[in-house]
């Protein structure tokens, strides 16, 4: 299992989980979470938006 850093940015209630050691390919947006997928389909990045309300 690949390990995930995260960030958050208080000023827009955005969380961010990601491998750094990955680029995105593409990504998919479900509601207020968006999902970014590397080129072999791997996920490799999760954005939630207005995360203290998830």
């Amino acid at each position: 299992m690949k390990k995930f850093n995260f960030s958050y940015d208080k000023e827009n209630d955005d969380l961010f989980l990601y491998n750094h050691n990955s680029k995105s390919a593409g990504s998919v947006e479900v509601g207020d979470i968006i999902l970014d997928f590397n080129n072999k389909k791997e996920l490799v990045g999760i954005q939630i938006n207005k995360a203290s309300e998830f």
